[in-house]
């Protein structure tokens, strides 16, 4: 089917930061290139100055996509039924929700089933399996994982027979074969639609290297391991980049254990702290100055998605220390771009993998150089769009 207009709908669009401002615009400009009108819907709590900003952006999506999961699409379904009411949502339309999770799941069934006039096509894009958890702790324990396979399955038996809606994860093969076990469904995958990274600056030929670790606070990123491996290195040579906004999955001992490491080491002059959310010109600025990304990530929970931040340093030509048993360790492997330690080696194995990554760095290097070719072309809007409309 040739569409006329696709709606990007973005729940967690409210702040000038992170993937959720890049994304929706990078397929919008793409869209609107191919003759396709795109409008972007955000989050009703955007900031307003943000919002003025936007081309064609409305705010109709009351809630982010792990908010209220009891809720079952009840708020949802009225903020699609308010869109339709806008914007009369016809069979050639394509809405593309790039955050997805049960509410969004249900609230496309019960929207479907009470708007009976066209048959609009509807995607949901996952990109993981389980919702976010007050400590992190918790989603490692076989009580809550039975619970989550559980309500995610109740929630697409209530699309499974609808031909109009379709189901897409991320390049991660395992989260691909978890949704299509759960959904009974044909589940595609669709790639990240970044804007392209433009390549680092020829590597220093000094001994001096930037270590970077980027990006949220989630416990299972790793900050206090990477925290712990500073405290203990005296290489003079070695400085970091560290960013870790709005720490949350810790229990009250870690949260301590971090803030007390973070406080020790901020006398340290050759660690930079980035205590606010860095805007896309900001944050490209930051990667740009970073020879080695550190990506210290639980296996437990990313064995079944990818890293974003993985993506970008990857498109950039930057090397990466990836943990075991992650999407982001066979994607090394792949391309030879950085070094996989061992998860439960701790800081001591992400120190052996950093002096292996500085001994080598020419060879990974120009991996990392090789990968970024590659990463660029798949990881881009055009490739996003290519490969879902092949898909439907």
């Amino acid at each position: 089917m040739k569409f006329k207009r696709c709606f990007i709908l973005e729940p967690n669009l409210k702040k000038s930061y992170g993937h959720v401002i890049e994304f929706p615009f990078t397929l919008q400009e793409h869209l609107e290139k191919v003759g396709i009108e795109a409008f972007v819907v955000c989050n009703r709590q955007i900031d307003k100055e943000l919002l003025s900003s936007l081309k064609n952006t409305y705010p109709y999506i009351s809630e982010g996509c792990f908010d209220d999961l009891g809720d079952k699409g009840e708020m949802y379904i009225k903020d699609l039924f308010d869109l339709n009411s806008k914007f009369q949502f016809a069979d050639d339309d394509l809405v593309i929700n790039l955050t997805s999770y049960t509410n969004q799941i249900y609230g496309i069934s019960k929207f479907i089933n009470q708007n009976t006039r066209n048959k609009t096509t509807f995607c949901l894009w996952f990109h993981q399996l389980y919702p976010p958890t007050k400590v992190f702790a918790e989603t490692l324990l076989p009580s809550f994982k039975k619970n989550i396979a559980q309500s995610l399955s109740r929630a697409f038996k209530e699309i499974r027979n609808f031909d109009n809606i379709h189901i897409f994860t991320t390049l991660s093969d395992t989260l691909r074969d978890e949704f299509e076990k759960l959904s009974q469904m044909g589940v595609y995958q669709l790639p990240l639609p970044y804007s392209r990274r433009s390549a680092k600056n020829k590597p220093k030929k000094d001994n001096n290297k930037t270590f970077g670790f980027l990006g949220d606070g989630r416990f299972e990123k790793g900050a206090l391991l990477v925290l712990e491996l500073i405290a203990k290195d005296i290489n003079p040579n070695n400085n970091y980049i560290f960013e870790n906004i709005y720490p949350r999955g810790y229990s009250e001992t870690d949260l301590n254990k971090l803030n007390n490491l973070k406080k020790e080491l901020s006398v340290k002059t050759n660690i930079k702290f980035i205590d606010e959310p860095l805007n896309n010109k900001e944050y490209k600025e930051t990667l740009s100055k970073i020879d080695v990304f550190l990506m210290p990530y639980h296996p437990n929970s990313y064995d079944k998605r990818v890293s974003g931040i993985f993506i970008e340093a990857t498109m950039a030509d930057i090397p990466v220390v990836a943990t075991n048993h992650t999407w982001m360790a066979k994607e090394v492997n792949q391309y030879k771009n950085g070094v996989v330690f061992d998860y439960q080696s701790g800081a001591n194995g992400l120190k052996k993998a950093m002096q292996n990554i500085i001994s080598g760095y020419d060879s990974f290097q120009n991996n990392a150089i090789l990968a970024s070719q590659k990463y660029n072309q798949i990881h881009s809007p055009e490739n996003f769009i290519s490969m879902l409309l092949k898909s439907l």
